[in-house]
C-alpha cells in the first residue's frame, strides 16, 4: 500500500505527560514498535529533534527497554512493545534509508553503496541497557570520508 512510518521516541521525555493526560493503558500503547514490526509495516527510526533529544542511542534505549524518564527516575511504559537491539538498529539504518527512498544507496555497508558508518564508544549489542544512551560516535564517515573524529 506504500505506507511507511517513522518510530520516534517522544515517550522518553514525555511519557509522564502521556500517563497524566491519557492514562496508563493508552500511554503504554503509544508508539507500538513491536506491533508495527509484527504487521510488517515498513518503518524507520527517528527522534523528531529538536522537539525531543536528537540522540539516536537514547531512542534505541527506549525502543529496546521501553524505559521513560518520569519525575527524576525511569520507569517502563508498554514493555510488550519493546524490540530487540538488532531490530532497533535496523530501524535506524535500513528502515531510515527506506523512509528516504534511498535503500539502494545507504543504510548498510555493501558494494555500490555509500561508505557511511560510525565507530562507537561502546558495543551497541552488548553494553548494559542503561549504558545505551551514553554511547557516542568516536568517528563518522560519510561517502567514505571522515567527517567527525573525537577521542580516537
Amino acid at each position: 500500500i506504500g505506507l511507511w512510518t517513522t518510530v520516534q521516541d517522544h515517550p522518553v521525555k514525555l511519557g509522564h505527560n502521556m500517563i497524566r493526560y491519557w492514562g496508563e493503558e493508552r500511554a503504554a500503547r503509544s508508539i507500538p514498535v513491536r506491533s508495527i514490526l509484527a504487521k510488517n509495516i515498513p518503518a524507520g527510526g527517528g527522534t523528531d529533534a529538536p522537539v525531543v533529544d536528537w540522540n539516536p542511542f537514547e531512542s534505541m534505549w527506549w525502543m529496546t527497554t521501553r524505559k521513560v524518564y518520569a519525575q527524576g527516575t525511569t520507569r517502563v511504559l508498554g514493555p510488550e512493545e519493546a524490540v530487540t537491539r538488532e531490530e532497533a538498529l535496523r530501524l535506524y539504518t535500513m528502515g531510515s534509508a527506506g523512509n528516504a527512498f534511498m535503500e539502494d544507496r545507504i543504510g548498510s555497508i555493501e558494494p555500490r553503496k555509500y561508505a557511511d558508518l560510525a565507530v562507537l564508544s561502546g558495543d551497541f549489542l552488548t553494553v548494559p541497557d542503561d549504558d545505551l544512551p551514553s554511547i557516542r560516535s568516536l568517528m563518522t564517515m560519510i561517502g567514505g570520508k571522515i567527517v567527525h573524529e573525537a577521542g580516537l
